[in-house]
């Protein structure tokens, strides 16, 4: 079973089918937080939707498509971190990210990515992972910016959100550089 702990009380793990409640009552805690950046917020209303997800992601970590995990920390569900998909014929992957709100402004997101990234590069033999977030997400933007990610552009119109195209900002990393911010982070020179 895949479990990666970055933290002393935080880790990350699939979700379960008996998370499906659980994942649920997150979503419904922070509806209006997530919706305005996550398209599938008003389609995900019911515990068979959040089953239906989570049995997509296990499906997809089965196949090696993919791999969605839960962030827990001191033992509650914060939210989802994933690797949208692994695309190990062209090297890459990208991170999708989303944490409720009592959980935010403690690292654990940046952690998580943090720990994504690492698995990417050292365990699955990826040369590049990318995030990817909508131009005025600033909190969600600042995660790639504190683990090194170059941000590379801009793509108008590139996701469908609030009922209208968005503009996306990408970020990358690639696996030479990463092992330069990653010697920085475990030092503390970055931040």
């Amino acid at each position: 079973m895949f479990r990666l702990q970055i933290a002393k009380e935080t880790y990350l793990a699939p979700l379960a089918d008996s998370d499906a409640e659980t994942l649920l009552a997150l979503i419904n805690a922070n509806r209006a937080h997530l919706r305005p950046w996550i398209p599938w917020v008003d389609d995900t209303l019911t515990a068979a939707d959040a089953l239906r997800f989570i049995a997509n992601g296990q499906r997809q970590l089965a196949e090696g498509e993919a791999l969605y995990a839960a962030v827990w920390h001191q033992g509650e569900l914060a939210g989802v971190a994933a690797l949208n998909y692994i695309d190990r014929l062209r090297g890459q992957t990208e991170i999708g990210y989303w944490l409720g709100t009592a959980y935010q402004g403690q690292g654990l997101m940046t952690a998580a990515c943090q720990a994504l990234v690492d698995y990417a590069f050292t365990y699955l033999g990826l040369r590049r992972v990318e995030i990817r977030c909508a131009l005025e997400n600033h909190r969600s933007r600042a995660v790639p910016l504190r683990l090194g990610f170059i941000e590379e552009g801009v793509q108008p119109q590139m996701a469908w959100q609030r009922g209208c195209f968005t503009q996306t900002v990408v970020y990358a990393v690639d696996s030479e550089t990463w092992q330069r911010v990653k010697g920085e982070l475990l030092t503390g020179g970055r931040r």
